[in-house]
């Protein structure tokens, strides 16, 4: 059977390049059939999962080399139906995935155990859906989007002064005037699409993000869109302390992040409301954010997520409850609730950040959670 390896040579801050030179030697001491993608930008190990998954449709060993937002794009990128048997490797800050269905968090013992797996573990794979009327603007498009903004203002003036410009247009006096009303209507469906999908970046456009992980709406979303753009993850990682960006910045958004009117509905029955959301995660392993077990009750293997809620807690009781994830005490604090559900719809009266394994996923006011009910074979 033959393996195809996706691989991240700059997780870890480029240490991954080393540990995967390594490997490759003895896989080509093995003598196994083996075949690589190396990832360069943002999407590629998607696109490689779907481009294996396409020319090989016999069963197969797709092997990821990096951390969990590599393995969250080949997720994304393996057809439903496709012949997969998954490796992971970790070698990124976090490694949530590989801790939470026991990979060894060793890179080469992984890479041994991925040669010689002893057998095969059916999980399952979350989902992240976000109706199209509740798609907002990603992080990162703001500016996009104000300049989306002016020219709906400026097609909005053109369609108003309609009549003066029928006039213009007829007199043939001010050619230049006609022309920018007719560039105007043509620009006003771009206009629309700014103010709707073309503000999204690829991952925003879609309707739906799958993930193996987690996903969240709220604080611990937010703090996976920061720690992606800080300078201090690049230091962290490259002395091997990469996950305590996470802890560092989870403490600074105690004070920043937005507390907001919240429906929360389980299984399409049980409705919750709350006044103060700080955030719903949707766990299908017990960790996220480098090894906080969030969610202890999850089970990757049965067809649910967990959800963790928190509301309804002031600020300084939010930075008090810290400390009580680590050994997965939180849930037994007010205003921390874990409930297993197979889908779980969230409502906010106001946008929050969303991830999915730690991806940003953009900045939204609607989301849904559950499993897909597919199952992807893991490498043990």
């Amino acid at each position: 059977m033959k393996y195809y390896f996706i691989v991240n040579p700059g997780s870890r801050t480029g240490k991954a390049r080393e540990l995967w030179n390594e490997m490759h030697k003895r896989l080509e001491r093995s003598g196994r059939d083996f075949e690589v993608f190396y990832t360069k930008n943002q999407g590629d190990a998607q696109k490689a999962a779907c481009s294996i998954c396409r020319k090989d449709p016999a069963m197969k060993r797709i092997v990821v080399v990096g951390g969990d937002g590599t393995l969250n794009e080949a997720v994304n990128g393996i057809p439903v139906g496709a012949k997969v048997m998954l490796g992971v490797i970790p070698t990124g800050s976090s490694n949530d995935f590989a801790r939470g269905v026991g990979i060894a968090s060793d890179p080469m013992k992984a890479f041994e155990r991925i040669l010689n797996p002893r057998y095969f573990e059916k999980i399952d794979v979350g989902i992240t859906r976000f109706p199209v009327k509740h798609t907002l603007i990603p992080r990162g498009e703001v500016q996009e989007a104000k300049v989306g903004a002016e020219e709906a203002r400026e097609v909005q003036e053109a369609k108003a002064g309609a009549g003066e410009a029928r006039e213009v247009q007829e007199a043939k006096v001010g050619a230049g005037e006609a022309r920018e009303v007719q560039e105007a209507k043509a620009g006003a469906e771009e206009a629309r699409e700014v103010q709707e999908a073309k503000v999204g970046a690829e991952e925003t456009r879609k309707k739906e993000a799958r993930f193996a992980v987690s996903s969240s709406i709220g604080y611990d979303a937010q703090i996976c869109h920061k720690a992606l753009e800080s300078r201090l993850k690049k230091f962290l990682n490259r002395i091997g302390k990469g996950r305590l960006v996470y802890y560092i910045t989870g403490i600074f958004f105690v004070f920043k992040c937005p507390h907001v009117k919240a429906e929360i509905i389980i299984d399409g029955k049980r409705k919750l409301s709350y006044k103060k959301l700080v955030f719903a995660s949707a766990m299908n392993t017990r960790y996220e954010g480098g090894g906080m077990p969030m969610g202890p009750d999850a089970d990757p293997s049965d067809g649910k997520v967990t959800m963790c809620i928190v509301h309804d807690v002031s600020r300084l009781k939010h930075l008090f409850y810290m400390p009580s994830v680590i050994k997965a005490n939180h849930v037994n604090k007010k205003g921390v609730e874990q409930i297993t559900c197979r889908t779980c719809e969230v409502r906010t009266e106001k946008p929050l950040c969303v991830h999915t394994d730690g991806e940003p996923a953009g900045i939204r006011d609607h989301v849904i959670f559950s499993c897909t009910g597919e199952k992807l074979k893991v490498m043990r």
